[in-house]
Order: structure tokens, then sequence, then C-alpha cells
């Protein structure tokens, strides 16, 4: 319930009065003055993100701060690897 009404707050709001609501709550890791916000969506983990003064992110922006494509490269690594092993053994 307060995530919907966090985000339905954040679109009725403007770039300028959007970017203070977030300084204001420490939405950030770090935020510097006199920024402008238009995005309402700043990823899984937005205490990662830090913006320093005279900041201005436009819409459609989108923050990628916390993912899990190591985890695949990692996966895929191994799997490559177990069957070069596989086919030199033959």
């Amino acid at each position: 319930m307060f995530r919907k009404l966090f985000l339905v707050m954040l679109m009725l709001m403007n770039g300028d009065r959007r970017a203070s609501y977030l300084k204001r709550i420490g939405y950030f890791g770090a935020q510097g003055d006199n920024c402008y916000f238009q995005p309402y969506n700043f990823g899984t983990v937005p205490k990662l993100i830090y913006f320093g003064n005279n900041v201005n992110v436009a819409s459609q922006v989108m923050f990628i701060n916390h993912d899990i494509t190591y985890a695949l490269f990692n996966k895929m690594e191994k799997i490559v690897i177990n069957r070069i092993k596989r086919e030199s053994e033959r």
C-alpha cells in the first residue's frame, strides 16, 4: 500500500518538487542541490545512487544499479569450461 501511494505521489509531482521530496526523505545515497528528476523509477536499490549539485535527469532514463548478470556469466563460464574438459578427455 505504501509503495503504491509513494509512486502516485511521485507521478503527480513535477521534477523540482520530486527532487526536493526525495532529498528530504533521504531516498538516495546522496543528493546535492538544484536537482531535477523527471523519472520516478530509480532501480531496485536507490541508496547506491549518488547525485551531485545541478543534476537534471530526463524522462525514460533507466537506472540499473543492482542485477544478477554476474551470476549468469559465472554459470556460463563453468558450463563452457566443463564442456571443454569433456571434449579434451575424448
